[in-house]
């Protein structure tokens, strides 16, 4: 490995100097857009995945056994695909993983839609898993090279606020959907189907997205960053109408043509590396305990399917509001301590919705924990892009969020297990210690980032 001074920039400047100085644009804002479709269809997934196992349990399509399957196996496929292809990420570029992962997720979903039998599904959804394993990590590593450093957590966070339109759409759609049939077709088909054709649609507009000229320079390759960035910032002064700003120098960048796993490990960041594996496995049991079990508890509470199904759709209108207003404090509350803050109140609304029964108090407190989550979201993403190296910041991301992807893939079972013992309190304690401690490790371990430039965060 070699340290640069940014040889591939005109002027002397390095990449970061010339990106960070630019005004925000439409050209952005395309950006921003064109991930939060890919993500909008993740969303769409995940939270897809509660209504249609609710419904598939009633019908005795699946067992209680099949039902933990069928939770963690896209998970589990999500886990390998995270790791796996966030290290291509860095080897092959963003740009590449970004049309590969949604296009194999597309096909997947369409194919799911038509299983014969619960295995046949839950081999298709851990397959479909793999390509969609990187989404987030991709996502939040290309947007953060590309956007200016005093903005890139608020679009960042705009972004996630776009994508979790996907939650009160799946979940509207849901109940329209998954309790009936049409004609000879189940409910339930028909969504996974609309899933797949509109991640076909977001996989299309990716096809045009530029390579990040960070990862170009980090590669050693000069020339392509160059003539990247030439071309980014003639568009932006054009949208803007005036003469761009004089770039101001940033940190050197480390270049390494291949990907130093044994500094991840070893080096420096092993300590950050850890600490976002523990955080990436403690917030699933908030954020997704919550999500993808709300239906199947309040079944089990004595509800009917379609009550429970409209009581959760409600508690989904506030997560798209949590994600905005994420983004309108990301950058004026210091990221750890958001987080931390963010965690404790999960976990107390979390609990309070426990011991609800009556439909307003769900709704009202299923809503407060909606609305916590996406916040606590649209802040994690950014946070945790911004503490590892442009070489490493793809395979870091993926190996930490995969173990997010572990923790529900084990956690449904286990969750499972304690909602038939300790029941719907019991879950809720176990949720509430998970965020507990997250606010325990960010605030005690995490590092502080907010206005700062990736360069000086990660070296």
């Amino acid at each position: 490995m070699k340290r640069t001074e940014g040889i591939a920039a005109a002027g002397g400047f390095s990449v970061a100097a010339r990106l960070n100085r630019l005004p925000v644009t439409p050209f952005h804002r395309r950006l921003v857009l064109i991930c939060a479709i890919g993500l909008f269809f993740d969303i769409f997934d995940l939270y897809m995945s509660g209504y249609i196992g609710a419904r598939l349990l009633k019908t005795g399509f699946f067992t209680h056994g099949e039902l933990y399957l069928f939770f963690s196996a896209a998970f589990a496929g999500m886990f390998f695909g995270a790791i796996a292809m966030g290290y291509t990420g860095d080897v092959l570029g963003r740009r590449a993983m970004f049309v590969l992962g949604l296009i194999g997720y597309s096909v997947l979903m369409i194919l799911a839609a038509f299983s014969p039998s619960a295995g046949w599904l839950i081999a298709a959804r851990f397959v479909a898993g793999l390509g969609l394993g990187a989404e987030y990590i991709i996502s939040d590593t290309y947007l953060g090279e590309m956007l200016p450093r005093r903005s890139r957590a608020r679009y960042i966070s705009l972004t996630y606020a776009g994508a979790t339109i996907g939650s009160p759409v799946v979940a509207f759609l849901a109940t329209w959907l998954v309790p009936h049939q049409f004609g000879a077709i189940d409910g339930w088909r028909v969504l996974m189907v609309l899933g797949g054709i509109g991640a076909f649609a977001g996989w299309w507009m990716r096809i045009a997205m530029v390579e990040s000229p960070r990862w170009l320079e980090a590669k050693g390759r000069h020339a392509e960053a160059a003539r990247i960035l030439d071309a980014i910032e003639a568009e932006v002064a054009k949208e803007s109408g005036r003469a761009l700003p004089a770039p101001q120098e940033e940190v050197a960048v480390v270049v390494s043509e291949r990907v130093p796993l044994g500094e991840l490990f070893a080096g420096a960041y092993r300590g950050r590396l850890a600490l976002m594996v523990a955080f990436q496995f403690l917030q699933t049991f908030g954020y997704f305990g919550f999500l993808i079990w709300a239906p199947t508890i309040l079944v089990k509470e004595g509800f009917a399917l379609v009550h429970a199904l409209l009581y959760v759709a409600l508690t989904m209108i506030l997560g798209p509001i949590g994600a905005l207003v994420g983004a309108v404090f990301v950058e004026r509350w210091e990221r750890k301590w958001a987080i931390s803050v963010l965690a404790l109140g999960i976990a107390v609304f979390g609990l309070a919705f426990a011991f609800s029964r009556s439909p307003m108090l769900i709704v009202i407190n299923g809503g407060l924990v909606t609305l916590l989550s996406n916040w606590f979201s649209a802040v994690f993403h950014p946070y945790q892009m911004e503490i590892f190296p442009t070489r490493l910041r793809a395979t870091a991301g993926g190996f930490a969020y995969a173990w997010s992807r572990f923790s529900v893939a084990v956690s449904a079972p286990l969750i499972g297990f304690i909602l038939e013992g300790a029941g719907v309190v019991g879950v809720f304690a176990v949720i509430a210690a998970a965020m507990v401690l997250i606010t325990i490790i960010i605030g005690a371990f995490g590092p502080r980032t907010n206005s700062l430039a990736l360069e000086v965060i990660a070296e």
